[in-house]
Formats: C-alpha cells, sequence, structure tokens
C-alpha cells in the first residue's frame, strides 16, 4: 500500500472477501481462513 501511495496513488477502497457462512459451517478447515483475507482488492487511481 506503501509503494502505491508513495507512487503517487490515491487509494479508493478496500475489500476483502470472505468465505461465506454456509461455507464456513460446511468445512471446518474453511476457520483457519479467517486468520487473514483469501483476496485483498485494491482499488487506486494515480493523482
Amino acid at each position: 500500500m506503501n509503494v502505491l501511495i508513495e507512487s503517487g496513488f490515491e487509494l479508493k477502497r478496500l475489500s476483502e472477501l470472505q468465505p461465506t457462512k454456509e461455507l464456513l459451517d460446511s468445512d471446518p478447515a474453511w476457520q483457519e481462513e479467517m486468520r487473514r483475507p483469501m483476496f485483498l482488492l485494491v482499488s487506486a487511481v494515480k493523482k
């Protein structure tokens, strides 16, 4: 994130995708995925 900011980008939005409740309920192994985001989506524009 800092590299984007230092390169003149303005962060517009961050989004962390997570498993659905149904997926978490169906397989306990998915609980481990809640420790960190599976994906981090970043929206940025050049200033």
